[in-house]
């Protein structure tokens, strides 16, 4: 990704994030069409509603009328074209077993930095510390969606923390991004997707429009808790919230830093279920591989998965090689 971005330049990108739909032509000489009736998307995980034809210089998108989905479809199949046009990426691409899952991935991560530029970021922030209403005014003054401005601002968080939506229909989190402590690494206890917050928890009364900063106490998923400072604000449909292990925004009458369990566990990294991930824990003993936080699956239990039972031998085989039930060992 990062050899990639590196031919885009500074002045082309900040173009590009603030208007996709209009500039992707006249910037990468691709001529964007809107399609309500796509059919055909992305597979290998790619997150993305569109098709594009590079030898055509023409890509196709399903647009979204109330939300930014199809301005990172776009970026994304311009993820395509760049990586296309150089040799030396997509040649390791393709040398890789799941190379169509990591190019969906490398694709992915193209289309939030075009979106949304460090540079623009950086600027934006001016050296403060990130608050919850900055994820608002990001999505506001760009094409990028919230969970794209919210890994952004979590970026600049100085200490341990996490910038974290929530959706008040439901008291869900539905996006959550962490940022290491700089020496102690990570925490045992974070906001995650999917945690839904307790009856009666500090966070549920933050109004709409209404901005607050406190201490509040956070569950892990065994059981445990442990406080955090946070900065949150209120939306008609959420909360946005800023996670801090330190009280970064100067509470009154609170204390500057919070003792908390560091998770002394490896840091492993991988791809699976379309993205690019970051999760502490310890690999497979068989393959070595750490476990999707996702589907919860290591290397091998995904190609397992993908494995077709022969009829005869009733041996996982690769699906290649199992025709009409019978694996090329049985056939002779």
């Amino acid at each position: 990704m990062e050899r990639i971005l590196r031919r885009v330049t500074q002045e082309r990108a900040l173009r590009f994030a603030a208007d996709p739909v209009g500039t992707v032509e006249d910037i990468f000489g691709i001529r964007a069409v809107p399609s309500d009736g796509l059919a055909e998307r992305r597979g290998a995980g790619g997150a993305c509603d569109g098709v594009s034809f590079l030898d055509d210089g023409v890509l196709f998108y399903a647009p979204t009328e109330f939300s930014r989905r199809h301005n990172f479809t776009i970026a994304h199949e311009v993820g395509h074209h760049l990586v296309n046009n150089d040799d030396r990426v997509s040649d390791w691409v393709y040398d890789q077993e799941d190379h169509e899952a990591i190019l969906e991935t490398i694709c992915d991560q193209i289309a939030q930095q075009l979106l949304l530029p460090t540079a623009a970021v950086a600027e934006f922030l001016e050296g403060r510390v990130p608050r919850a209403r900055d994820v608002l005014d990001l999505f506001d003054g760009s094409s990028a969606s919230r969970p794209v401005c919210s890994i952004a601002i979590a970026h600049y968080l100085p200490k341990f923390g996490a910038v974290a939506l929530i959706e008040r229909a439901t008291m869900q989190v539905t996006s959550s991004s962490v940022s290491p402590d700089p020496d102690n690494g990570w925490s045992f206890i974070y906001p995650w997707p999917g945690q839904q917050l307790p009856p009666g928890h500090q966070l549920r009364n933050v109004s709409d429009g209404v901005e607050s900063t406190r201490r509040v106490s956070w569950q892990g998923r065994f059981g445990k808790s442990e406080d955090f400072f946070v900065n949150a604000i209120g939306t008609p449909h959420g909360i946005v919230v800023v996670f801090a292990a330190e009280d970064l925004w100067g509470a009154p009458g609170l204390p500057r830093v919070l003792d908390r369990e560091w998770d002394d566990r490896l840091t492993l990294r991988g791809e699976c279920c379309g993205t690019t991930f970051e999760t502490r824990g310890f690999p497979c003993s068989e393959c070595g591989a750490p476990f999707c936080p996702r589907c919860g699956k290591c290397a091998h239990q995904r190609r397992d998965a993908r494995d077709v039972q022969c009829m005869e031998c009733f041996v996982l085989r690769p699906p290649a090689t199992v025709v009409d039930g019978v694996c090329a060992e049985c056939r002779g």
